[in-house]
């Protein structure tokens, strides 16, 4: 038994099954000049434009080229990635905002002006929409956004709170493109990259309304101390507009993660292992590195065949004044294998499936109760790099890193567990 080729092995199935493409293929087609968006036909009377925002956006949009030929009138591709799309693909910035952010926007409102209600719009919305659609309410400018993400990114917030507050202030957002798009009927379909797969948080919401609350919103802003520009404040406090939803309207969840955790628990039971349950990925990176560390300790203790956990999710870091280099999937991992160190047989791999982690190249890493050990040998001190939230580095130099390059898709994170038995 191969113990990393099975790890990384499961983790590419989850992978696999996330497949943006394949995900547009199911839900989309075209038949007499209508479109027909998961078996509702849509009247072919009007123009087509296709927007389409996330790191997945490429291969999404590729999809949907392929579907619709020439039927589509304008479309805007914005991704982090050029990916490989027949169309011309907008670079933007992530997971922080920059020029191109602004550009792309602008690239977006100025394709769909003039619309009238018999035109559609097809969304294609993946993960990263919020930083690569960046398109600042007046009279903040791209520094007070960029300032801003910087901080809800490293202060430990989740996605939701994150978003609640970037939804206040960005055009785009909480239901902005939408309301950009009108009369026009706008039909979505999302990559969720969120814990629970609300609309209203996958990329921003930008073509749904923002539930969240003006008290929500400075409660985040309270519990985390974000230190505020004027500005950001007031509009953070100043009562939001409501968008609302013109009853046409159609947002499909077409891929999440939860998909992704069902193909890896196949290919884990297809290579002999039982899967035994484990906790969703939630709350500190390092804390569900101790806990799925715990569960595989207890599993090992009790078993004589091999066994599993897979996790789905997305954890956070509370970032120190002077951090290293890495993100949440390593940081968990590194303290997963403090935690795992000389248990025997025990193995586990942590990854983000963009193939991406934090300020690293890396997508995740692999740890076993050999890890600490091995690093030590080289002089590398595993719980000195997990309080500098230096992860990457120390993964690096044991190659134990784990590096795809990007993958084309966004379903959060996965991390595999699995005891030799």
């Amino acid at each position: 038994m191969n113990q990393r080729a099975d790890l990384e092995a499961i983790w590419r199935a989850g992978l696999s099954a996330s497949d943006p493409a394949a995900a547009v293929h199911r839900h989309l087609a075209m038949a007499d000049g209508a479109l027909i968006v998961a078996g509702e036909t849509l009247p072919a009377t009007g123009r087509l434009v296709v927007i389409a925002a996330g790191k997945a956006a490429p291969a999404m949009a590729e999809a949907a080229a392929a579907v619709l030929g020439d039927r589509v009138w304008r479309q805007v591709v914005v991704a982090k990635d050029p990916g490989r799309c027949r169309w011309p693909v907008h670079l933007a910035g992530h997971p922080r905002p920059d020029e191109r952010s602004v550009a792309a926007a602008d690239a977006v409102l100025a394709a769909v002006s003039g619309l009238t209600a018999d035109d559609v719009v097809l969304v294609l919305l993946a993960g990263g929409a919020s930083a690569l659609l960046a398109c600042p309410r007046s009279p903040l400018v791209l520094a007070d956004l960029d300032g801003l993400h910087a901080d809800l990114l490293a202060c430990g917030a989740d996605i939701h709170a994150i978003n609640a507050v970037r939804k206040r202030l960005s055009v785009l957002a909480g239901g902005g493109l939408a309301q950009a798009l009108r009369p026009a009927r706008v039909v979505t379909l999302a990559l969720s990259d969120v814990p629970g797969d609300r609309p209203d948080s996958i990329g921003s919401g930008p073509t749904v309304p923002d539930l969240a609350t003006r008290a929500e919103v400075s409660g985040v802003v309270e519990h985390f101390r974000l230190k505020l520009p004027a500005a950001v404040a007031t509009l953070i406090n100043e009562p939001k507009t409501l968008h609302t939803n013109d009853p046409r309207d159609r947002f499909l969840c077409i891929g999440s993660n939860a998909v992704a955790c069902h193909a890896a628990q196949a290919e884990a039971e297809r290579r002999g292992y039982l899967v035994e349950p484990a906790p969703p990925l939630t709350g500190e990176a390092r804390r569900m590195g101790d806990v799925l560390a715990s569960r595989l300790i207890t599993i090992a203790a009790g078993t004589s065949r091999p066994r599993a956990i897979i996790s789905g999710g997305e954890t956070t870091v509370s970032l120190g004044p002077t951090p290293g280099q890495g993100g949440r999937n390593q940081e968990l991992a590194l303290a997963a294998a403090i935690a795992l160190d000389g248990s025997l047989d025990v193995g586990l791999l942590a990854a983000g499936t963009d193939g991406g982690d934090g300020s690293s190249p890396a997508a995740g890493a692999f740890v076993d109760g050999s890890t600490v050990g091995r690093a030590a040998r080289r002089s590398l001190d595993a719980r000195d790099h997990l309080r500098r939230h230096d992860a990457y580095s120390f993964f690096h130099a044991l190659d134990d890193a784990l590096i795809t390059g990007p993958t084309g898709t966004n379903v959060m994170d996965l991390v595999i567990g699995i005891v030799a038995g």
